[in-house]
């Protein structure tokens, strides 16, 4: 299932968002310094829930949301972009 079917059957179908915005864990993570953070990301996780996270080499946060949701891992990720001031 794509990623733009998975979002639309979870109703996050009115966010815009390209499916080519999306990038495969597969292909790259979030830069980060050994033993730090990252800095926060959208992540979209298997069972289609999307969460502000964060990740430390290959390992994501774990927040509450994040456990409680009953996902498994993070399998997308896209930067989390504020407009300018």
């Amino acid at each position: 299932m794509g990623v733009f079917a998975i979002l639309q059957q979870n109703g996050v179908g009115s966010i815009t968002m390209n499916a080519d915005d999306w990038i495969s864990v597969d292909v790259s993570l979030p830069e980060s310094k050994e033993g730090m953070w990252s800095k926060e990301v959208i992540a979209l996780t298997d069972t289609g829930d999307v969460f502000k996270l964060s990740c430390m080499g290959s390992h994501w946060q774990r927040t509450k949301a994040f456990t409680d949701s009953g996902a498994g891992k993070v399998t997308h990720w896209m930067p989390l972009n504020y407009p300018d001031d």
